[in-house]
């Protein structure tokens, strides 16, 4: 009777705050006098929404009647909240909900969205991100998740008969980012298990001989690397899947998803995905790279989903179909802020070979990233290790219209390139291994391209990974931001208080993010001058400044991006300062140096003409500011980023110790 209405009331609120948060608002034991609260903020919502709060006297009507009522409405809104709590719990089959701070710290204590849970999830794409993804959510008690994608399934991570080819698959390093979020998730004991540490790096300078390289460990640095291919992070997460969550997640391979559709409002909680069956390549792709059709071997079907997860990489199904329905659909007023994929041209384009290696100890290291580089950058060579058992990974860095980079190359001219330029490497490959790299086809890495301003459609549709920041893999940011992404998706689901609002919340963080990354990215990457402003000076700029005062100027930016502690858009504000007070410095001291050339003017003018003094300084830094610009210009035309990796970072306190006792046994 009297307190139908704010039953009522109550209940339209409800619909807006989720039944679980309304519980934890409501609890006496967890917030006080929280259920008035909670009485007087259903009447203010449903208020909002009916438009009953229109004046002064209306809200002193209706508080009134809140105080009359107390009683009966904070029995029928517990009533009401303990039913919704019950109805939810069942459809998630779990018990609390797991906070942001549970999820981070990676403690499973069972937890439950704040909305029901999506009758059916579908994941476009089955690598590391997709299947992370569906793991954050069986952990979050959701059930009904399906998998798509159009390769076959990773490998066993257990099956060294497949593992034992390295040059098979590229490798990755996993830094502190891709740990955190492994660990949030709950797989990083299963991936770890697979992964081979990496704690620095050896490198031979251009020019260098065998016994040139120079070792540098950081001593600084907060994580180890662990390295492994990403096919076996893969299926060690397929393995998690099976073993913990089979009965909430079905996993579609050799799927491909060719459209999808919304609702002609676009706002509609279903989406509609067109699947067919395929024959993938004989091969999965690399790192999203050199993606080929697959032979379409089935009829079409129709799959209906209240959520889409899009991490199909660099395939783009989902985020090119976002994109077109949006460019259709939008006003041109509003262009603006529609959903649009920005597409950089590669204009400093690499392929590569991989190359299998054995590198035994004690000469080689297992635990140590080796590089070797030309002088005219033509040909950089890397190699990371594979496994515990010495085997390694190498790569063959070229430019595309390299001859090494052709299919089928003379195995003459690769073994005459190999000794001429990696000798120390060119001794542990056998005759069948040069044979091998001659003659396959090299590989492409993938265009920077991001996704923005936002990364969600409508309510129903969400992209993540490669799918919104597509990155070459010089500086292991792109598979560890996608994990990350995984973990903040299912977060923003956790806290929100509907579907719709979460992947708006997923937007308003990560947009921006991967906006910043690919930007800051692809700077590193610029060719000849664009390279040497962009990547060269602010690099070796970071490093002295640091050195000199690193309470003030932090690290390089790779060194900030890498961290997981800070966000991109926090790194780059902090190198925006960092060039501010490098700017001011290098300002002051071009003063002093000025102001010291204006007095040897005047004392040159009073032993002679003033125009011949000033011709000849306005002569001397000329031919010094020439010089200084060409040796720039030439030494950094072609330089690949691992050149000014070296020359920044210091060498360890061992490698230093030995090069002294080099010189002195010489």
């Amino acid at each position: 009777s009297s307190s139908a209405p704010i039953f009522r009331d109550a209940a339209v609120a409800m619909e807006g705050l989720g039944p679980c948060v309304a519980l934890r608002r409501a609890s006496p034991s967890l917030h006080g006098s929280a259920p008035l609260h909670l009485a007087e903020d259903a009447r203010r919502r449903a208020g909002r929404r009916s438009g009953t709060w229109s004046s002064l006297s209306s809200w002193r009507a209706s508080s009134s009647r809140l105080r009359q009522s107390r009683e009966d409405a904070l029995v029928s809104a517990a009533a009401l909240l303990v039913l919704g709590r019950g109805l939810a719990g069942r459809a998630c089959g779990v018990g609390r909900r797991q906070s942001a701070t549970d999820a981070v710290a990676g403690e499973s204590s069972g937890s439950t969205c704040a909305t029901p849970c999506p009758s059916r999830t579908v994941i476009v794409g089955g690598g590391p991100a997709g299947l992370a993804t569906a793991i954050t959510m069986a952990r979050m008690g959701w059930t009904g998740i399906h998998v798509y994608d159009r390769l076959q399934e990773p490998p066993d991570p257990d099956d060294e008969e497949i593992w034992s080819d390295t040059a098979r698959f590229y490798l990755l390093g996993i830094s502190g980012r891709g740990q955190k979020a492994l660990r949030a998730i709950g797989a990083w004991d299963m991936v770890s298990r697979y992964a081979v540490p990496v704690v620095g790096r050896k490198d031979w300078p251009p020019g260098a001989g065998p016994d040139g390289g120079v070792l540098r460990i950081p001593k600084d640095k907060p994580y180890t690397t662990q390295v492994l291919a990403r096919d076996r992070l893969a299926g060690a997460l397929l393995r998690l899947v099976r073993e913990r969550h089979s009965d909430a997640v079905s996993l579609h391979f050799e799927t491909e998803c060719s459209s999808v559709s919304w609702n002609e409002d676009g706002t509609a909680e279903a989406a509609s995905l067109v699947f067919q069956r395929c024959t993938p390549p004989a091969t999965r792709a690399v790192s999203g790279v050199d993606q080929e059709a697959c032979d379409i071997d089935g009829e079409p079907f129709t799959v209906t989903a209240e959520l889409v997860v899009g991490a199909d990489g660099t395939s783009r199904t989902i985020a090119d179909a976002v994109e077109d329905r949006e460019a259709a659909s939008s006003s041109w007023w509003n262009q603006w802020r529609r959903f649009r994929v920005t597409r950089y041209p590669d204009d400093n384009v690499r392929v590569y070979k991989t190359v299998p290696l054995h590198m035994p100890p004690p000469h080689w290291r297992g635990d140590l990233n080796y590089s070797a580089r030309t002088q005219d950058g033509r040909l950089l060579f890397e190699a990371l290790p594979a496994d515990a058992e010495g085997n390694f990974c190498g790569v063959l860095l070229v430019r595309e219209d390299d001859p090494l980079a052709r299919a089928n190359t003379p195995v003459e001219e690769l073994r005459a390139e190999m000794e001429r330029q990696f000798p120390q490497f060119l001794a542990l490959m056998s005759d069948d291994v040069l044979e091998s790299v001659a003659r396959k086809r090299a590989s492409r890495f993938p265009k920077f391209r991001y996704v923005g301003p936002r990364l969600h459609h409508g309510g129903s549709t969400v992209l993540i990974g490669d799918a919104i920041h597509t990155v070459k893999p010089y500086f292991g940011l792109g598979a560890n931001t996608a994990l990350e992404d995984a973990v903040m998706l299912t977060q923003a689901i956790a806290d929100g208080p509907s579907l719709p609002h979460a992947l708006a919340e997923f937007s308003r963080t990560r947009a921006k993010e991967s906006e910043i990354l690919v930007r800051i990215s692809r700077g590193f990457d610029r060719p000849g001058a664009l390279g040497t402003a962009s990547f060269v000076v602010p690099l070796i700029l970071d490093s002295i400044f640091n050195k000199l005062a690193p309470s003030i100027f932090g690290p390089n930016t790779i060194t900030l991006l890498q961290r997981d502690g800070i966000t991109f858009r926090g790194a780059l504000w902090r190198k925006r300062r960092d060039r501010t007070l490098q700017a001011l410095v290098l300002l002051t001291v071009l003063g002093l140096v000025v102001t010291g050339l204006a007095a040897l003017v005047r004392t040159a003018v009073a032993a002679s003409s003033r125009t011949t003094a000033l011709g000849a300084v306005a002569a001397t830094l000329a031919v010094a500011a020439l010089a200084l610009a060409r040796r720039g210009a030439n030494s950094a035309r072609h330089m690949a980023p691992a050149d000014v990796i070296a020359r920044v970072e210091p060498k360890s306190s061992d490698e230093a110790e030995g090069d002294r006792d080099g010189k002195k046994t010489a």
